[in-house]
């Protein structure tokens, strides 16, 4: 998985989140419907709306900023002084080889829009992995 989330630490702790999915299913394809459907399961677990953006031009007219193909995830809740009220969850979708990888990086960008102060601190990975044990299946 390539990721803009910096330190390899940080990419360790993404790549070690456990989904829920049962065998048969992890390693199929993240497709836009399943997508969808498992990011409004963790919207509902985490208590949250946010729109899911899976094309980089939305992304970029909606917040006005370009993103790299190396960006595989990114939560975006506007600027400090001007929150969004529902914020973005962008997702590379071409970057997403598994539902797996997708659970993971679902988890960690839902995670920032949660709990933002979290950061990349190992209590936001014990939060991610908190809200994949909820998803569940």
């Amino acid at each position: 998985m390539s990721t803009e989330r910096g330190s390899a630490i940080t990419i360790a702790r993404t790549q070690a989140l456990r989904s829920p999915l049962p065998a048969c299913e992890a390693d199929l394809p993240a497709d836009v419907p399943w997508l969808r459907a498992r990011a409004q399961r963790f919207a509902r677990a985490a208590g949250l709306r946010f729109l899911l953006v899976l094309d980089t031009a939305q992304y970029t007219r909606l917040t006005g900023q370009q993103i790299g193909a190396e960006v595989v995830g990114r939560a975006y809740r506007g600027p400090e002084s001007a929150r969004l009220a529902v914020p973005l969850l962008y997702l590379q979708q071409a970057a997403l080889a598994t539902r797996t990888e997708a659970d993971q990086v679902l988890a960690h960008e839902v995670t920032h829009l949660k709990w933002p102060s979290y950061g990349h601190k190992v209590t936001a990975f014990d939060r991610a992995q908190w809200l994949l044990d909820r998803v569940g299946q």
